[in-house]
């Protein structure tokens, strides 16, 4: 039984359930790979604050750099839910693969910081075609 290009994706971007890749798309010209992730439907929402079930408020369109695939830039796109919780109120369900808050996987952010051990920003910054904030 061969794997599934979204299931190749669940298992290199560490996308475990109940969240799933939905479909990948590629671009040759700017050398991307965009990681469609969905939170599974019939999942229970749970307030990430107090452990309790809520309810669907709405979803927001997140993005996040990856570690490159295939010579590719890769990028995960999800549309995060927002859970209704009746002590806290909203709240965005969070991901697995990235702080809150942050526009980069934990993997991404990881091997950055193992590369900044040994080599000044600027050059860390072109390795991984990220923006300098040196002068």
């Amino acid at each position: 039984m061969s794997e599934t290009l979204e299931e190749f994706y669940n298992n290199i971007l560490g996308i475990e359930s109940p969240w799933a890749v939905t479909s990948i798309t590629r671009d040759s010209k700017t050398r991307e790979v965009l990681a469609n992730v969905i939170f599974k439907e019939n999942e229970p929402l749970i307030c990430p604050e107090c452990g309790k079930p809520g309810k669907l408020h709405d979803h927001r369109q997140r993005q996040w750099r990856h570690l490159d695939s295939c010579n590719h830039k890769t990028l995960i796109r999800a549309s995060i839910p927002r859970v209704a919780c009746a002590v806290h109120g909203i709240r965005q369900v969070p991901v697995v693969w990235a702080e809150k808050n942050s526009r980069f996987t934990l993997e991404f952010e990881s091997t950055v910081i193992l590369w900044l051990r040994e080599d000044p920003i600027s050059t860390v910054a072109e390795n991984f075609g990220i923006k300098s904030m040196e002068s």
